[in-house]
């Protein structure tokens, strides 16, 4: 596998399931078909979609790389990936973690992308001119009030 140029987290991952299936055979290697990986992959209680894929992936390591056979007759499916909903951060929670921040530059830049609800890269990329300025009225010179009706 290093031959490969395998991570050693993917080595020991692969080599991990790839025992775990060897332990569950009665059979010699050479001696299994691909009945016997495919029953495998059926009857094991996957936890999560990625740890699918790694079982997956090892054992099709084992049967192409190793075994030297061929793949085709097992189903190597994929799963569905899962849809995760974003978490969404309630008014007071947003209040209350931008009253902890004292330096102003940070509590503007904050505040715009709480606001405005910019991603992090499109904050960093915001230049001078795409603020309306026009709209934003200076009390003093530490205190700047935005105006959206004006």
């Amino acid at each position: 596998m290093r031959y490969l140029n395998y991570s050693d987290r993917t080595i020991s991952t692969y080599l991990y399931y790839i025992e775990e299936f060897i332990k569950t055979q009665s059979k010699s290697l050479p001696v299994l078909s691909s009945l016997d990986f495919q029953k495998y992959l059926d009857d094991y209680n996957f936890s999560s979609t990625s740890q699918q894929n790694q079982i997956i992936n090892s054992i099709r390591f084992l049967y192409k790389k190793v075994l030297n056979k061929k793949y085709d007759k097992v189903s190597f499916e994929r799963p569905k990936s899962e849809k995760k909903l974003p978490v969404v951060l309630d008014r007071t929670h947003i209040i209350k973690s931008l009253s902890l921040v004292k330096n102003i530059k940070h509590l503007s830049i904050l505040s715009l992308a709480y606001s405005c609800g910019l991603r992090v890269s499109e904050i960093c990329s915001l230049k001078i001119a795409d603020i309306a300025t026009q709209t934003i009225k200076t009390v003093s010179s530490s205190q700047i009030l935005y105006h959206p009706n004006t």
